[in-house]
Formats: C-alpha cells, sequence, structure tokens
C-alpha cells in the first residue's frame, strides 16, 4: 500500500502478519531510490464469544459490566484486554426479570415495622427482611426494595417487609410528606382503615374503622400545608361522617383519625376537593 506521510491502517491484518515500510526517493542521481525499514511482526488477539447461560433476576436492575440493565432481553459487551497479548471476551448475556415470589400475610405474631422518620427519609429499624415495598397513596414504588427511601414526592407512604417465598408483614403505619411539610407517623401497628370519597358534589364521606378498644375517636383534616381545617370527635372505633365541602379550605384533604388519648392511629392517601 502506498501512502506519502502518516500512519498506516489495515483492519485486515491477522496475526502473524510482517510489515514493513519502503521509502521511495524521487531525487535526481539517488542510489539505490528505495529504503526498507525495519519488519513489525504483527500480534493480534482474537476475539473469544462466552455465552451465560439465561439468568433470571429476582428485582427491577442487574449490573452486566458497565451496562446497568432494566428490561429482560439479549446483551453482549466485550471485554478488551490493551496492550497485554491476551485475548479480548465478548460476551453473551440473555437475562429475564422476575417478580418476588410473594406468599401470603405472616401469621405469627410479628411486631410492628419500627420505622425512624425524619424531616424527608424513613428507614426500618426492625424487625429485618431481604426486601421491602414501599407504597405512595396506595400504589406499589417500583424503583426500590431498601429498608430506607427518602421522600421526594407529595402524599402518604406505607412500607412492608417481604422474604420471598415466604410471607409478607402486614403494611405499616402511614405517613403524610409534602415538600412543604409533614404530618408524623401512626404509632399503633394493629389494622385501620381510613376510607375517604365524594359521597355527593357537595360532600366528603370519610369511613373509619380501628381494631381498638376506645370509646372516642377523633377526626383531624389538613391540607396539603399541614395545617388543619377541620377535627370532630365521633363516638366509637368506626363509623361515617357525610363532610360539607364548603367547611373544607383543602384542595386537597389528607385525614388524620386518632384515639380518645391523641394518638395517632392512622393517616389517609391525598384526596381532592375541588
Amino acid at each position: 500500500m502506498a501512502f506519502a506521510k502518516g500512519s498506516y491502517s489495515n483492519a485486515s491484518l491477522t496475526n502473524g502478519n510482517i510489515v514493513t515500510c519502503v521509502i521511495t526517493s524521487n531525487a535526481a542521481c539517488t542510489t539505490p531510490t528505495t529504503a526498507t525499514s525495519n519488519s513489525v511482526t504483527m500480534t493480534v488477539t482474537a476475539v473469544k464469544d462466552t455465552t451465560f447461560a439465561a439468568v433470571s433476576v429476582i428485582g427491577t436492575s442487574y449490573l452486566f459490566g458497565t451496562q446497568l440493565l432494566t428490561v429482560s432481553g439479549t446483551y453482549r459487551d466485550t471485554i478488551r484486554k490493551v496492550n497485554t497479548g491476551q485475548d479480548s471476551i465478548r460476551r453473551t448475556l440473555t437475562l429475564t426479570f422476575v417478580p418476588a415470589t410473594i406468599g401470603g400475610e405472616c401469621t405469627s405474631s410479628l411486631p410492628p415495622l419500627n420505622i425512624l422518620q425524619t424531616t424527608d427519609t424513613l428507614t426500618v429499624i426492625a424487625p429485618n427482611f431481604s426486601q421491602y415495598r414501599w407504597f405512595l397513596n396506595g400504589a406499589l414504588i417500583q424503583t426500590t426494595t431498601t429498608k430506607s427511601i427518602r421522600l421526594t414526592n407529595a402524599g402518604t407512604y406505607k412500607i412492608q417487609g417481604v422474604d420471598p417465598g415466604a410471607c409478607v408483614s402486614p403494611k405499616s403505619q402511614s405517613y403524610y410528606y409534602s415538600s412543604t411539610c409533614s404530618l408524623p407517623l401512626a404509632r399503633y401497628g394493629f389494622p385501620a382503615t381510613i376510607k375517604v370519597e365524594a359521597a355527593t358534589p357537595t360532600q366528603i364521606s370519610v369511613t373509619w374503622c380501628a381494631d381498638i378498644f376506645t370509646q372516642n375517636m377523633i377526626v383531624n383534616i389538613y391540607n396539603s400545608n399541614c395545617r388543619l381545617v377541620y377535627t370532630e370527635t365521633f363516638l366509637g372505633n368506626l363509623g361515617t361522617k357525610n363532610i360539607p365541602k364548603s367547611s373544607l379550605t383543602c384542595s386537597q384533604c389528607i385525614v388524620q383519625l386518632l384515639d380518645a388519648e391523641g394518638q395517632i392511629v392512622e393517616v389517609s392517601n391525598p384526596i381532592s376537593n375541588p
């Protein structure tokens, strides 16, 4: 191959090829008119293909080389051994993400999940599970299974402990968070529910049921800035109350249920009050 100057590149070179450079002079009376360089014997390492058996992963991500994979499929990468004389390796991986096998709710007497609450973080202290499921306004958060979560979106958070193939813990107490404020965690681990819905175009219906013996229950309603806009005390641990929308100064309303001693029992998901 002839070239004027610079570097020489040839992708077809193979291992053992010998490369020399012949320089030709066009000057008059030059004898000889050519000069040959020293020779270079090429060492070209092969690329070895390695195929992994199909890999099934419980979770939502898998690190393959430098690739963070989040979707099932077949992937390839190449590990290059630079200036070592060793062969490079081209790897092929077939990956399948599978959901964790979730059993029923634990029937043994597990203690309630103990959660440490800071301004924008919730962390499970005990008991320990291999994975955790976080919920925001009742919907599973797909991006994390760790025992701690940084709160970035406004709403009501819960957590559930999971051992794949085994039982899951009851969902934890609730915690409301927004960028401007937060409401404390519910204190109790026994079942308690709050159902908030638009009963009529002019009324919001609040239904509560708490597995606790108490003479009175307190229903507090807050706006999204955690300002109390409504409170009323009711007899018994279950009931329903229709509240006129006109008496609620909240576009997003959060209902908090307390027992007669003022201990927080549960916190609802936000509901719109147009």
